[in-house]
């Protein structure tokens, strides 16, 4: 079970801006599973603040694109400053703008066009002197989005993008995710690494309890367990879920505003 690969970003980050009140929501979990022929990405609710004070428990965490694509992302989604409109992103909404000007230009969105564009996008918004604080990850990680999307012979692919904080440098790192089928993870995904170890007694229940389930019960199941078990006090809410197939998106989710097209 160790050699299992996942994506795992662990991260608080409180803004304190330059005298300047910076709103930010940030903290979740997201676990996915990936092969050539379907993405299952589930989220839980929850979003905090810079305090990591709990916002709200129905955040809507996954965007679906005509479709055809999931973006979804753990970490910072917006930084909104008060006093000043130079430091205001929005993660999400960079995404949803960045597909709508490649859908106006071709008739099939690529993977490794958008999450490229979506990068440059962020890069040119994002402003970490006026808009970050002192608690970033423990590799500097402000947030990783991730996109799933069909390619040109209608199999699934999946990219990642970490965005970093190293000193005053921001850096992103794009990767493909390999279409395994195992689990993998971003976010608060320590009940998510404990269940991939195998160790612990509780684990072993786990895996007794769902290694026979279809690959979206069980992605749904240990967003669930995330939620019961998770310490940290970021994952909360209901867990939303979405599956892309060559067919569309189809929905698995308690929360129908969250499901709407964009």
């Amino acid at each position: 079970m160790n050699s299992h690969r996942r994506v795992c970003i662990l991260f608080c980050i409180a803004f304190i801006c330059h005298g300047a009140v910076a709103q930010q929501e940030s903290g979740t979990v997201i676990i996915l599973s990936l092969t050539r022929d379907k993405a299952i990405v589930a989220a839980d609710s929850r979003e905090s603040n810079g305090n990591d004070v709990v916002v709200t428990d129905q955040g809507c965490k996954i965007l679906a694109f005509d479709d055809k694509a999931i973006f979804t992302l753990s970490g910072t989604r917006f930084c909104e400053m008060k006093d000043s409109e130079r430091g205001n992103w929005n993660a999400q909404g960079a995404a949803i703008s960045v597909y709508k000007v490649l859908a106006s230009q071709t008739m099939r969105v690529m993977g490794s066009d958008f999450i490229h564009a979506w990068d440059k996008e962020m890069l040119r918004h994002m402003n970490f002197q006026l808009c970050t604080g002192s608690h970033l990850g423990p590799h500097g990680e402000v947030l990783t989005a991730l996109f799933f999307d069909l390619d040109s012979f209608n199999r699934i692919e999946g990219y990642a993008d970490m965005v970093s904080l190293h000193g005053s440098r921001v850096e992103t790192n794009i990767v493909p995710l390999t279409p395994n089928g195992l689990p993998m993870g971003s976010g608060w995904t320590d009940v998510l690494d404990e269940f991939l170890a195998a160790v612990t007694p509780r684990a072993k229940a786990w895996h007794k309890r769902i290694d026979n389930y279809s690959p979206e019960r069980r992605v749904q199941a240990l967003g669930q367990l995330t939620r019961e078990f998770d310490t940290s006090g970021h994952v909360g809410g209901n867990i939303d879920m979405a599956v892309l197939t060559a067919k569309g998106i189809q929905w698995i989710s308690t929360k129908t505003k969250c499901q709407q097209q964009h």
